[in-house]
């Protein structure tokens, strides 16, 4: 393939002359390119600026005012953050530990109370002797819903013992371990 040459042997000349071609790039060319480019550029910024701002105020005007009510703003639901956690737990612990050094009613209606921990810890141990020597006491035969859930055949064990929510069997023998 042969490459063709455009240039009239005088062009070469000149440009042999000037040390570069003069006839690749037109400067007028690229100057006009250029601004044409920068007109485009600033003719599409006002036009989408001009949609954009028409399309908003056609957006607000449909929109209805909102009712005095729904502009109020009170304080965000609780829980709020806590502005000075490490006070504020010390405060709770605080009042816990009060709580559990004192005396006070639990349930007055019912005469139920709560005492200071350390008395339920020292009277706990005093509470499950009077429980053992109560279940030693039992008159020959008698047995608790949880020996009798015990005894009975597996299919049958729904009719003796009680069933709490969720149709697990109750075993009364694990809550006589627990002080009440």
């Amino acid at each position: 393939m042969e490459v063709r040459d455009s240039t009239t042997p005088e062009q070469r000349a000149k440009s042999v002359a000037a040390g570069h071609e003069l006839t690749d790039v037109s400067i007028r060319g690229i100057a006009i390119l250029g601004i044409g480019l920068m007109i485009c550029a600033v003719v599409i910024y006002i036009g989408l600026w001009w949609m954009f701002r028409s399309l908003l105020d056609r957006e607000l005007a449909r929109d209805p005012e909102l009712p005095p009510l729904a502009t109020e703003r009170g304080p965000p639901p609780r829980p709020y953050l806590e502005e000075n956690p490490g006070v504020e737990l010390k405060a709770l612990q605080a009042a816990e530990n009060r709580f559990l050094d004192s005396y006070g009613w639990v349930d007055e209606k019912n005469g139920v109370i709560h005492i200071p921990i350390d008395q339920a810890m020292k009277r706990l141990p005093l509470k499950l002797k009077e429980r053992s020597k109560i279940s030693d006491q039992r008159p020959a035969g008698a047995t608790t819903q949880a020996e009798a859930a015990v005894k009975a055949p597996t299919g049958n064990r729904s009719s003796t013992a009680p069933r709490e929510q969720g149709g697990r069997a109750r075993d009364d023998a694990d809550e006589s371990q627990v002080p009440q």
